[in-house]
């Protein structure tokens, strides 16, 4: 197996990694980059800890070609992950449930009372009912605001895993094309 092919495995499983630990702290609420950064922290240690399969992996590296292996160490050790931007308009989605409810409200009343002239059991369940649609309504668009959110914010640190991997691994295909 290649240096390149080595290191994309080894990259893949960091990588998956990473994205495991955002997904657990979006159910939680919010991303916490420096712990993701914690993390890839932990994994870049793997290349300095002997026992280590990426230990022994750029031990040999270190060996055969000690200056792709010095490159390699310094990109890896700058490796970093920045804070991605919150998607806009994801920020005020907390009022929507209560203004479509009494969008609902509204509707129901005017509806029921005004409209069709109804006594009071009827307008009471009209404007109940639709006022339960509102929020239901806006506590669905909410939510869809929210994965859509998380989704970008996911792809962002995805985004960047994947050019710090590729970053490394045109480093480390060098000693490929020089074996």
């Amino acid at each position: 197996m290649s240096y390149t092919e080595e290191f994309e495995q080894q990259w893949k499983s960091i990588s998956n990694l990473i994205q495991n630990e955002m997904t657990k702290q979006q159910k939680s609420g919010t991303v916490d980059v420096e712990q993701l950064q914690n993390t890839l922290e932990n994994e870049k240690q793997r290349y300095s800890l002997a026992g280590q399969y990426h230990y022994a992996w750029l031990e040999k590296l270190r060996r055969e070609k000690p200056d792709i292996a010095e490159n390699f160490e310094n990109a890896l050790n700058a490796a970093k992950l920045e804070q991605t931007a919150t998607p806009q308009g994801n920020q005020n989605t907390g009022i929507l449930i209560p203004a479509l409810a009494g969008c609902g409200i509204g509707i129901g009343l005017i509806v029921t009372k005004l409209l069709l002239h109804f006594t009071l059991l009827p307008v009471v369940l009209g404007t109940a009912f639709l006022g339960v649609g509102g929020g239901v309504a806006g506590k669905n668009i909410s939510d869809q605001k929210k994965e859509e959110a998380d989704h970008a914010e996911q792809q962002g640190y995805i985004e960047q895993m994947s050019a710090i991997g590729k970053a490394l691994s045109d480093i480390v295909k060098k000693a490929d094309e020089f074996s």
